[in-house]
Formats: C-alpha cells, structure tokens, sequence
C-alpha cells in the first residue's frame, strides 16, 4: 500500500479495541491510531500506559478532521447508539457485527443511521479469510454440486450465518 496511512480512532477498551490497537502497531503503514475513548480515567490510563495513543473520555474529543474513520468497538446493545452519535458529528463508521442486539434495534438502527451523509460500515471478516474464501471458491465451481447444507463448527451468531450463506452462494 502506498501513500499515507489511515487515520484512525477507536471507541471501547476491551480485548476488539485492543486487537485494532496491536495491529496498527504491526502495520503502521496501513493505519495509525490516533486516539481511543475511555469510558473512566483510569481505563484511560491503561491505554496511554500500553499503547502509544492518546486516551480522551468523550467522542467530542474525535475531531472528524483529524481522522478517517472510527471504528466502534463497543458491545452490540451499544452499538447503534455510538455509530448514530459518531456519524451525526461527521466520523465514517466502522462497526462489527453484529450492528444491533435484536431485530427490533436493528431494524431502528437502520431507520435513523441510513442518511445520505452518514458513513457507516458493517464490517464481516469470516467469508475472506484464505480458508473460507477457498472453500467458497470451491463450492462455486460446481465439482460436487450444488450444496445444500452447510454444517459449521467455526463461527457462532451472525458469524456463522453470514459464513454458511456464503458457502451456500446465498
């Protein structure tokens, strides 16, 4: 990848916060953490004193201008709420599955954060995976068929549904 990298930031401090933290320090080229909101001062002071990234307490604390995106890494009971608030105040969203805890917020979800301007991505990781990705691969040529069942041991939740809908081709 050439040019500069991402500018990024993260709100949440659990262990998806700390993975995205451990791999811009593995692939600075790609992207740079530039900050990480806290729920407490001292979850804040974790932060500073592991990472090499300022540590704020609220999301006014993200300037738009200064970053790429912000990736939401809080539970799924949270997460509409904090991708709604981050993209009202000008962020591109990235989020995880799954974006809600029911079907209900989902559905409200989609309702209030599908404006034009707002910038939300739902990011799935298991269908590309080499592994997965090859088996998919596979399965689209036709050699045995056409599958009908798909029986996984790997994923759970959304996870798991969005891996078998792939395999399946749906």
């Amino acid at each position: 990848m050439s040019g500069t990298p991402a500018r990024v930031g993260i709100v949440g401090t659990g262990w998806r916060a700390a993975t995205y933290l451990d791999l811009s320090r593995l692939l600075p080229e790609l992207y740079e953490v530039r900050a990480v909101m806290a729920m407490s001062t001292e979850l804040a002071a974790q932060v500073e004193a592991t990472w090499p990234v300022r540590a704020v307490l609220s999301t006014a604390e993200l300037p738009a201008d200064e970053l790429d995106f912000v990736i939401a890494c809080v539970p799924p009971a949270a997460t509409p709420g904090v991708a709604g608030l981050l993209a009202a105040a000008g962020h591109a969203v990235l989020i995880e599955t799954p974006p809600a805890e029911t079907l209900s917020a989902l559905s409200s979800f989609h309702t209030h954060c599908s404006r034009e301007e707002f910038r939300i991505q739902v990011a799935e990781q298991y269908p590309f995976r080499p592994a997965f990705a090859a088996q998919a691969a596979g399965l689209g040529t036709g050699l045995i068929g056409d599958p009908q069942i798909a029986r996984l041991s790997v994923a759970h939740g959304p996870h798991a549904v969005r891996l078998a809908r792939t395999l399946l081709g749906v």
